[in-house]
């Protein structure tokens, strides 16, 4: 059933998609990097963002637009909430559940 020469030209077809579609997301990369470096304020919150242990570019980007540059969430304290790392107890009158929760409004990826 399986014809090892088609299996062959699939896997060159995948190869070549693989291998462009690597070289447009290095393209992207590069442009949002360029973007950055042309804005100072960009330039500066991905400074800052990157010179955490553990930010990288990308998530370091994410960071940036998901929190519009840091306008709309201004505290930690919203941050750690918004980034899914803040546990919430749910207890309705007597009842307790023991396992703490992420807030639903957190970003869960």
């Amino acid at each position: 059933m399986f014809d090892k020469d088609g299996g062959r030209t699939i896997e060159s077809i995948f190869k070549n998609t693989l291998k462009y579609l690597s070289q447009d997301i290095e393209s992207v990369e590069k442009n949002i990097l360029e973007i950055i470096k042309a804005d100072p304020t960009l330039r500066r919150l991905f400074q800052i963002s990157t010179s955490v242990s553990g930010i990288g570019t990308v998530t370091a980007v994410e960071i940036i637009i998901v929190t519009n540059e840091f306008k709309n969430i201004r505290t930690a304290k919203k941050f750690a909430c918004y980034a899914g790392i803040v546990p919430f107890e749910h207890n309705s009158g007597t009842s307790l559940r023991s396992r703490p929760r992420v807030s639903h409004k957190a970003n869960k990826e």
